[in-house]
């Protein structure tokens, strides 16, 4: 991906939290990208995933993102 579209996509993931919480939801954004510049840290988001690997590499993604929401599994569990 090129510059611009890192630009997209965060603006996208801005827009998506900000709408989830807006209707009284939460939001965990899942990026996986090779080349991220994006500033997730920014995000008003307290929790996300970023895979920093290309998206059509699924064999080696699933095993990584198994893991990285087994690690969030207990926020999960406090969602009523």
């Amino acid at each position: 991906m090129g510059g611009g579209h890192v630009l997209l996509l965060t603006r996208d993931i801005f827009k998506a939290i900000s709408v989830a919480k807006e209707n009284g939801y939460g939001c965990l954004p899942v990026v996986i990208a090779e080349p991220w510049t994006g500033d997730l840290d920014a995000l008003s988001s307290e929790h996300y995933i970023w895979i920093q690997a290309n998206p059509n590499e699924a064999t080696r993604i699933e095993p990584e993102l198994a893991d990285k929401l087994a690690a969030l599994v207990s926020i999960f569990r406090r969602i009523a």
